[in-house]
């Protein structure tokens, strides 16, 4: 329940004109909910399984991969570039 309540702003703010409304930055802000409810999600699905846990298992691997994939990839983009030259940017 705590992951659709998490949901119902995003849904609610996901209109082009509500974008413009709350502006880019805090749109993206509100939208990193989704994490959080999509952990919760996998979470919930694991507490309800019983016996074959594989599945919910499997879907906790798949959002480790994704959330992991992309903390590599916004690390990596945020770095400066270091160059081979001795020479300093000017």
């Amino acid at each position: 329940m705590t992951a659709f309540v998490l949901m119902l702003p995003l849904a609610i703010t996901s209109t082009d004109k509500m974008v413009k409304r709350l502006g880019g930055k805090r749109w993206a802000r509100l939208h990193r909910i989704v994490y959080a409810a999509g952990i919760l999600g996998v979470l919930h699905y694991y507490m309800l399984v019983k016996s074959d846990v594989r599945l919910p298992l499997t879907f906790a691997f798949l959002l480790f991969v994704l959330l992991g994939f992309r903390a590599f990839v916004k690390y990596y983009t945020s770095q400066p570039r270091v160059t081979g030259s001795i020479v300093p940017p000017q």
